[in-house]
């Protein structure tokens, strides 16, 4: 069965990693999940040592040199995501906690969040790896001196810090220890907007979980890594997709597939209010676009095509895709349409992916 082939692929993978941890401790991949008192959590660690390289965004273009930087600096945060401490309160199977979602008008969801025991609203957002927040909005943190260079996906640079955050809690759900980037706003002059307006909650907050993402009934769901290697062995139904994908890629979900006969790599991306974004240098090589929308306040026209055929993981899929100069690496980004159709079952850890047909 499919199935079981990735079942037993990921776990080939984990005996893989043990070997290597016996030889190398500080091998990226390796979290440990204790159950002491039906608490699902990671070991609390002291505040990390600051990398000293600058960092960029995972999507911003480097030359040789800044990728050597970036990937010293990375290599830091991932370790030190991996070192914060996840904590699910709850008794119930899998230490299953569940958190309402916040559907917004834009069709992006958004959650309530305790910082440090400040209450905000943030958006939940796939795509990007991180948390970020607006330093404006002066949250708790320990500031790690560390100043770094960023790059949203239309390539509008920005800076920020590396802030470690005490605490932020989603229901029953706790991270503690998490470094998170705290960005500066760029300068503004008359009629402009911050750049960032409120916070976002990044795959990085869910690293040491489960995380489902179910718009059909408003929620998320998180459970403890036992569920995966549970779930997998029963029967799935024949709407249901089980897969792979490259787990610690700048946390992000990249999974393969095809547009209009083409092949694509897809971000599965929360963040995005369409049903899809594709980048402009694949859009213009391979597909026939045109005006398919003007913003009424603006005057923008945005490009794009209203009824793209493509595949996903060899399911066939169509949707209307509109097209932004972004310098992602990848191809497109997958949002609304199809957080609509699929709840969607993520873990990190092994890099694996469970679609099931809502």
């Amino acid at each position: 069965m499919e199935v079981e082939a990735v079942l037993s692929k990921a776990r080939r993978r984990l005996v893989k990693t043990a070997v290597g941890v016996a030889a190398a401790a500080a091998l990226i991949g390796l979290h440990l999940i204790g159950v002491l008192g039906r608490r699902s959590h990671l070991p609390r660690t002291h505040a990390p040592s600051p990398p000293t390289d600058d960092i960029r965004r995972g999507n911003t273009p480097m030359t040789s040199a800044d990728s050597r930087s970036h990937a010293g600096a990375q290599a830091w945060v991932d370790e030190n995501v991996r070192r914060a401490n996840y904590v699910l309160n709850s008794r119930r199977l899998y230490n299953e906690v569940q958190v309402p979602l916040i559907m917004g008008s834009d069709g992006r969801p958004y959650v309530q969040v305790s910082w440090g025991g400040r209450k905000i609203v943030c958006i939940l957002d796939t795509g990007t790896p991180e948390v970020l927040w607006p330093r404006w909005m002066g949250l708790k943190g320990q500031p790690l001196s560390v100043i770094v260079r960023t790059s949203d996906v239309l390539g509008k640079s920005s800076s920020g810090e590396w802030v470690l955050a005490p605490d932020i809690t989603l229901g029953g759900f706790s991270v503690h220890d998490l470094v998170t980037l705290a960005e500066d706003e760029p300068a503004r002059s008359q009629g402009t907007r911050h750049s960032l307006s409120m916070p976002v909650v990044g795959l990085q907050a869910f690293d040491g979980v489960i995380l489902t993402i179910d718009y059909a009934h408003k929620r998320l769901t998180l459970r403890n890594r036992e569920y995966f290697l549970n779930i997998t062995r029963k029967p799935r139904s024949p709407h249901s997709l089980l897969a792979e994908y490259p787990s610690y890629d700048n946390n992000q979900v990249v999974l393969p597939g095809t547009l209009s006969g083409h092949k694509a790599r897809f971000v599965l991306d929360t963040g995005c209010a369409y049903d899809m974004i594709i980048g402009a240098s694949y859009a213009h090589k391979y597909l026939s676009v045109g005006p398919i929308w003007t913003d009424p306040r603006s005057g923008t026209i945005w490009y794009g095509s209203r009824h793209l055929a493509g595949t996903l993981l060899g399911r066939p899929f169509t949707g209307a895709g509109y097209v932004v100069p972004t310098t992602s690496p990848v191809d497109a980004l997958l949002g609304t349409g199809l957080f609509r159709l699929y709840r969607v079952s993520i873990d990190q850890y092994r890099g694996i992916v469970l679609f099931e047909r809502n």
